[in-house]
């Protein structure tokens, strides 16, 4: 996947050579200085199209907005939208949470 949903500069490699930031964090206003694209939940997911990791914090009521977000992107690029006429990238969500 080429972006981490919920990360940190503690713990995302950021690309020098790129104009592209590779992470979202919680704390984008001091993290943007590190590459940090900010919230997972204000990241334009259909513009930058891909793969996208997601290690949310694991509180059920987080998890369930993060579903309803990932939902959101994923129906929007699969109701009857030709994703190359549109300008919608195809994305993909590669989730991880635990099996309580």
């Amino acid at each position: 996947c080429k972006f981490e949903s919920f990360a940190s500069p503690f713990n995302c490699y950021e690309k020098k050579d790129s104009n592209d930031s590779e992470f979202g964090s919680a704390f984008g206003d001091t993290d943007a200085w590190f590459g940090s694209e900010g919230s997972f939940f204000g990241v334009d997911f259909l513009s930058k199209g891909g793969c996208f990791q997601a290690n949310p914090p694991f509180a059920s009521e987080f998890m369930e907005c993060m579903y309803q977000r990932m939902h959101h992107f994923l129906s929007t690029t699969d109701e009857d939208h030709d994703t190359t006429d549109d300008g919608i990238l195809p994305i993909q969500f590669a989730i991880f949470v635990p099996a309580w």
